[in-house]
């Protein structure tokens, strides 16, 4: 085995387009300060870990949706190398319990990091642990390694001041429009990119200083990003704490954190993290140069034998949260293997509520099953307050719904997500019993329920609520990128029609002092005949696989109004949210104005307008609106019932 000084990075720029199986993943929660933290672990799928336990720390808030699908690779990558791996979520973050408004929140996150080592060493029998931490996650591991045996410590993008994260984070607070605090609500609290520090972590998160930090372990590797200037206090600080430190600029950092749906996988950073693992000294080698740590450290004899467990050990899979003095399970739900389906469920404990619909939540872009801004967390415990069972789940390609192929992964609109949507429905048949079913998802998941509404045949789906759509069709010569979304296209349009019926535009246009001129006056009648026209079907490779079991794929042609009547015919209701400054109910009412006004009417289709509000939610005032709304429209349609 190579050694820390001679380490080789293999060349891994891009992944294999068919990902390599073996690994075994298992979810699971574990208890920490009698709250719930939800996990995963990654195990070899056909060999016996190496006793060499790894703790993945991930970052807080909207960087660790960003780094979710990474993290999982750089777990799989660790697992495939015989390591057992733990990847999870601190209390008030992902799908753990609690929210990001408790208390003592950093060192609870400290807690959480310490209880996550014991468990994997006392239950899955891991003798030597390291851990890998990501931003502030790296900024905790360090913390925790001060009081806990540690082997390895690999801090990545660490921040080294807190200070510097919370100026960051009121930076980033005043960039995004919508997202101050309301009037009755202004304090020190921070809200930044959709999630609330409040004023007391902000305390707590100031007073980090990994320069000031006794952190302890036998080696460390810090990687830091390569596109801004690199500091080597720590890689000093660490080396004065006897600890043999390397540090190393990589790329990938700023593609990896960026939206989901734009992010790419740093693969060279992957593996390089693997490879640093797998140089480590070995135990026997460490002992016969009489290499053992002082100052209160463990003696490395304590890290032999290796313990080679051949089973995964029972590991739990409810977990419970509060909310509003309520108790709130939470399970784990493995809906399917081929496909790779995956959710979660929050539902009141022993209270039968059968008479209520389940309620499936679709991903929203390339987010994970938590939401934007963790939205389906705060909204299915809510629901599930009012007695409504609610699975946030990963389409086949995105989240923990793992596909082995990487072409497919992060695919907003992918064309398996019918076929995905059916097998669900289907598993909550046959499984639980369940008769009615509500659909729910923003963005491209409320076109993924629209459409499912209007192709599906089960008989189990009653109702599609539809938060924010931006298109209602698609194809896959269409673009994801927000600037030439169907819905701010219309838009667009409608605000220059707007425009036409003012006078005074009139006599700017006639005089020439008009920035539309007559050319883009033309251009407005040749945008309406683009908008108005079929568009060209581009074949997708995955429409034949999706439609061989009988699932439907996205829809050939474009015909809203078509769509409205089958979904009807079907006996099915829609409730649409529209955020007032929001392009949705523009697209909606362009092409099937007349049938949307008819269905109204009717008592067929809701429609429900919330000012103050984003496209994704983005203020915390605008995401209690919601969930109110929903909550209110779901009591009035169903908590009466008796069916």
């Amino acid at each position: 085995m190579p050694n820390a000084t001679t380490l080789s990075v293999r060349p891994f720029a891009s992944p294999p387009l068919h990902l390599p199986q073996g690994v075994r993943r298992t979810p699971f929660y574990f208890e920490s300060q009698g709250q719930d933290c939800f996990a995963w672990l990654h195990v070899p799928e056909h060999a016996l870990p190496s006793g060499h336990g790894v703790i993945i720390c991930p970052p807080i808030d909207h960087e660790q949706i960003h780094a979710h699908r990474s993290l999982r690779h750089l777990a799989d990558a660790l697992a495939k190398a015989n390591f057992s791996v733990v990847r999870f979520d601190y209390y008030g973050t992902g799908d753990s319990s609690g929210s990001d408004e408790d208390p003592d929140r950093v060192t609870t996150w400290l807690t959480n990091i310490r209880d996550a080592r014991l468990w994997l060493t006392e239950q899955f029998g891991c003798p030597r642990i390291s851990m890998i931490g990501l931003r502030l996650g790296a900024t905790f591991a360090a913390q925790a390694a001060a009081d806990c045996d540690v082997d390895s410590l690999l801090l990545w993008a660490p921040v080294v001041k807190g200070r510097s994260y919370v100026r960051e984070m009121k930076a980033l607070s005043l960039t995004v429009a919508g997202n101050s605090l309301p009037s009755a609500e202004k304090s020190q609290d921070i809200e930044a990119a959709g999630f609330v520090l409040s004023e007391k972590t902000v305390q707590e998160l100031s007073c980090l200083d990994l320069l000031q930090s006794r952190t302890r372990c036998r080696r460390a590797l810090i990687i830091t990003r390569d596109d801004i200037p690199t500091d080597t206090n720590l890689v000093q600080h660490f080396k004065a704490l006897g600890i043999e430190t390397r540090q190393t600029a990589q790329s990938g950092y700023a593609d990896m954190m960026t939206d989901p749906l734009d992010s790419k996988v740093p693969w060279e950073v992957i593996a390089h993290a693997v490879d640093w693992f797998l140089a480590a000294p070995v135990i026997e080698e460490i002992e016969a140069n009489g290499r053992c740590q002082s100052d209160g450290f463990a003696p490395t004899s304590r890290l032999t034998p290796a313990i080679r467990p051949a089973l995964i050990p029972h590991t739990p899979t409810v977990g419970y949260t509060f909310l509003s003095q309520q108790r709130i399970r939470e399970r784990v739900l493995p809906i399917s293997q081929q496909p790779n389906l995956f959710g979660i469920v929050s539902e009141l404990p022993d209270v039968a509520l059968d008479h209520l619909p389940f309620i499936v939540m679709l991903n929203t872009g390339s987010s994970y099953r938590v939401g934007p801004h963790r939205l389906y967390v705060s909204l299915a415990r809510q629901f599930a307050t009012r007695g409504f069972r609610c699975l946030r789940m990963d389409l086949c390609g995105l989240g923990d719904s793992v596909t082995p192929y990487i072409e497919r992964e992060n695919d907003p609109y992918p064309a398996t997500a019918f076929r995905d949507i059916d097998r669900t429905l289907e598993h909550l048949r046959t499984q639980f019993g369940i008769q009615r079913v509500v659909l729910m998802g923003l963005c491209s998941g409320a076109y993924a329920a629209f459409q499912a509404a209007a192709q599906l045949s089960t008989p189990v789906l009653v109702e599609s609520v539809l938060i924010n759509p931006m298109t209602f069709h698609w194809s896959e010569d269409m673009s994801t990128t927000w600037k030439d979304a169907p819905a701010l296209r219309i838009q667009s349009f409608q605000d220059r029609v707007a425009a036409v019926w003012q006078p005074w535009k009139w006599l700017k246009l006639l005089s020439g002092r008009s920035t539309l001129g007559i050319s883009g006056a033309v251009k407005m009648l040749v945008d309406r005949w683009e908008l108005r026209k079929p568009p060209v079907r581009k074949a997708s490779p995955l429409c034949g696989e999706a439609t061989v079991n009988g699932s439907p794929s996205h829809p050939l042609e474009k015909d809203l109004p078509g769509d409205l009547k089958r979904i009807v015919k079907a006996g099915r209701h829609l409730a649409c949210f529209f955020a007032r400054s929001d392009p949705g109910y523009d697209l909606l009412h362009f092409y099937a104005g007349r049938e949307v006004k008819e269905l109204r009417a009717a008592g067929k289709m809701s429609m429900y307008f919330l000012d103050d509000a984003n496209h994704t939610f983005i203020s915390r005032a605008s995401r209690r609106a919601l969930g109110q709304a929903i909550g209110e429209h779901l009591d009035r349609r169903y908590s009466r019932s008796t069916e």
